[in-house]
């Protein structure tokens, strides 16, 4: 049995858990928690990159509304 234990975090290789002191997480809740983190990333990398703004996407123009 594989164990790191460092006060409030320990890591215990054959339940594949990861506890922390007051939360309980499974390893497929830290997975999907790690892919999202990940995928947020790349997503704000692509809008850096592109150059990408809210300005971008909002269009403001006046109305006429003389012409009804």
């Amino acid at each position: 049995m594989g164990l790191i234990n460092n006060g409030n975090f320990r890591i215990t290789t054959n339940s594949f858990h990861v506890v922390f002191s007051a939360m309980n997480f499974t390893f497929v809740q830290v997975f999907w928690i790690v892919l999202i983190i990940i995928a947020l990333r790349s997503v704000k990398r692509i809008i850096v990159e592109k150059g990408w703004t809210l300005k971008n996407f909002i269009r403001v123009e006046d109305v006429d509304d003389e012409g009804e």
